[in-house]
């Protein structure tokens, strides 16, 4: 399923979404094919630390890639996965959007992600489900590998990582290139790369009398599709 939101903003055209290579893997660009505007001023009722982007990006991505009856699973890092887990970070309290998943008619399950292991742990949740929901540090995610989670897809089902690329002293860090190839080894398809815009359409950033040149715009939303599901 590939349906967008109708609030989806298309950026550049279809092609430009990734570079297929010879082998018909999709090389992601650094252009988003859509953009879809997730900024929410206001906390959203019954959370505590979820930020308000985060969780009209979650709707976004469970409403686009489920229907009603589906069974949505909600993964975060687990807390020795995780340099400070102490200190909440921008994409703190992904739990907290259970509630309004399963408002949306959706089962809902939580779980954490540990640290990759090449052994093959198994995977807490029981059953399978039509679309994982991971977000996280793009530091976080080299160590608990999520596209590992396509054994938990059914066929058709989605993988969705939300992440974002960072300045390090080396120069900017984008953790896409990483992520496809994983999943293409874990034997996912790439299929997407959306902008989640974490401030308003019209720049302006709530709280502050004029915008804020340092304020991060937007978030990474990676899309990987199971084209066979549960590890097969």
């Amino acid at each position: 399923m590939s349906r967008h939101p109708r609030t989806a903003t298309h950026m550049t055209k279809g092609r430009d979404r990734g570079v297929p290579s010879k082998d018909g893997a999709c090389r992601p660009r650094g252009r988003f094919a859509t953009v879809w505007p997730c900024a929410q001023e206001a906390q959203v009722s019954g959370t505590g630390v979820l930020a308000g982007w985060l969780h009209n990006a979650v709707i976004k991505i469970v409403a686009t890639y489920s229907m009603p009856g589906h069974r949505v699973l909600l993964l975060a890092p687990s807390p020795d996965a995780v340099s400070s887990p102490r200190r909440p970070g921008r994409y703190a309290g992904l739990f907290e959007a259970a509630w309004s998943v399963a408002r949306l008619g959706r089962g809902i399950q939580t779980a954490f992600a540990a640290p990759y292991v090449a052994s093959g742990e198994s995977m807490p949740p029981n059953g399978l489900f039509n679309v994982v929901i991971l977000a996280a540090d793009p530091q976080v995610l080299t160590s608990i590998r999520p596209t590992r989670w396509c054994r938990l897809l059914v066929p058709g089902g989605v993988l969705a990582v939300v992440t974002h690329g960072r300045r390090t002293m080396h120069g900017f860090w984008d953790p896409a290139d990483s992520l496809v190839w994983a999943g293409r080894e874990d034997g996912l398809k790439y299929v997407d790369r959306i902008g989640l815009l974490q401030v308003p359409v019209d720049g302006a950033v709530p709280g502050l009398a004029e915008p804020a040149v340092h304020v991060r715009a937007h978030a990474d939303l990676h899309v990987f599709s199971a084209d066979r599901g549960g590890g097969a």
